[in-house]
């Protein structure tokens, strides 16, 4: 996690230092973190199917880079380059592991480098205080998929039978507060929906994710 999160933050500034250069309105540099919630379809688990339980979303940890770009008071372009933890857990009666006939549990932990896009629109410019709506596309690559019977085995690399690329579409409502110096406290939650089968082995393998963060952002 400390490699790929150190990736994510030299990444986000090598960005930041691109987009500084374009004249506009403004452009604004900072970091985001919060709780992501994954829910999982029915075949994105791939597990054995030994009457397996409904799934239960965990949170993960979501953080990074952002870069706002304003064409005007209202309008901007928001770009973020996130790392993204993706995890569930459901039980499974025992088939050879553990005290048969007891459940065990299985458990999937993914992890993204995911790139938002989003069109962020300002309700209000002349306080404080400003409520915004945003929307966008996602595209993230996998950095890890480790799954195995909790407590039983270790979580082995799955990677082999999870596709590299996820796709998705994203809104949301956040809430600005602006500083005297300009620079900005955020808090916003999204719902994101993946449109990309995950899986190369079961058809309809698709995950959403339901997101809180807050951030600061600064201008340059």
């Amino acid at each position: 996690m400390k490699n790929s999160f150190l990736f994510v933050t030299a990444a986000g500034l090598l960005s930041a230092s691109t987009f500084s250069g374009v004249k506009a309105q403004g452009f604004d540099i900072g970091a985001r973190v919060g709780a992501n919630i994954s829910y999982y379809h029915e075949n994105a688990a791939n597990a054995p199917p030994t009457n397996p339980s409904p799934t239960t979303s965990l949170v993960g940890f979501v953080g990074g880079i952002q870069g706002d770009h304003w064409f005007n008071t209202s309008w901007a372009i928001s770009m973020q380059i996130l790392y993204v933890e993706k995890n569930e857990t459901f039980s499974m009666e025992s088939s050879g592991r553990g005290i048969s006939g007891l459940p065990i549990f299985y458990s999937i932990n993914h992890t993204y480098i995911e790139i938002p896009l989003e069109v962020k629109l300002r309700l209000l410019n002349d306080a404080s205080f400003r409520p915004y709506l945003f929307s966008g596309i996602t595209v993230g690559w996998l950095s890890s998929d480790k799954r195995g019977y909790v407590l039983y085995t270790s979580l082995p690399d799955a990677t082999p039978i999870t596709t590299t690329i996820d796709f998705g579409v994203i809104g949301g409502a956040g809430l600005d507060y602006v500083f005297p110096s300009g620079a900005s406290s955020f808090i916003d939650a999204g719902y994101r929906v993946g449109l990309i089968n995950l899986s190369k082995t079961v058809n309809g393998s698709t995950v959403n994710d339901l997101r809180f963060c807050a951030g600061l952002l600064f201008p340059l």
